[in-house]
């Protein structure tokens, strides 16, 4: 059974004297009945004799799958299909910052798209320059958050992929057109030299 630190909330490969996280001293008790549950069975069995490691006075009926305390049905909560103490469930939200808790989102993705997006249709010629400027933010803001969560609700990449290639032209185009105009000048101002003959004056 996976063990945490019941400060640090680490991962624990095998039980210990100190967490290798926040190297807090540990003590770890085995009791036969911490085995893990099977899909039909109760991780205790009837008359097993474990109380709840937070009501003493109930008998455990299952053990949190994330610390391995023992607890009864009054302290167990079914999240996200597992079974989870309080403390765990707390240290989820608080801690963890377990992504279920979450009620808003920002999407970075949406952000980055509109910064290229909108203003050109808002303010067709300065618009156009502001998301030109705007496109090496928008893929800084795809690079940076491109393993963030993209929503509550699951999201594609389609919005990511369209921000980086819109951008990637945009930025490509005006260099583009850059060295053209660069060309032009050169040609235009680029006035050969005159050879006089000694004979004709």
């Amino acid at each position: 059974m996976a063990l945490s630190c019941p400060r640090c909330y680490a991962k624990l490969p095998a039980p210990a004297e100190r967490c290798t996280n926040c190297n807090s001293k540990l003590e770890s008790l085995t009791f036969v009945a911490a085995t893990p549950p099977t899909a039909n069975e109760s991780v205790l069995a009837a008359g097993g004799g474990a109380d709840c490691f937070f009501c003493p006075e109930q008998p455990a009926t299952d053990s949190c799958q994330s610390c391995g305390r023992f607890v009864c049905t009054r302290c167990e909560v079914d999240w996200g299909g597992k079974k989870t103490c309080l403390t765990c469930l707390h240290a989820g939200r608080e801690v963890r910052q377990d992504d279920r808790f979450l009620t808003k989102r920002t999407l970075w993705d949406n952000l980055a798209l509109n910064l290229i997006i909108w203003p050109p249709i808002i303010v067709p010629f300065y618009g156009l320059m502001f998301s030109l400027l705007a496109s090496p933010a928008a893929i800084f803001i795809i690079i940076k958050n491109w393993n963030t969560s993209r929503g509550i609700v699951p999201r594609g990449r389609a919005r990511q992929i369209a921000t980086l290639t819109i951008s990637t032209l945009l930025i490509v185009g005006t260099i583009i057109e850059i060295m053209d105009m660069m060309n032009l000048f050169s040609k235009v101002f680029d006035t050969p030299d005159i050879e006089i003959d000694s004979e004709e004056i």
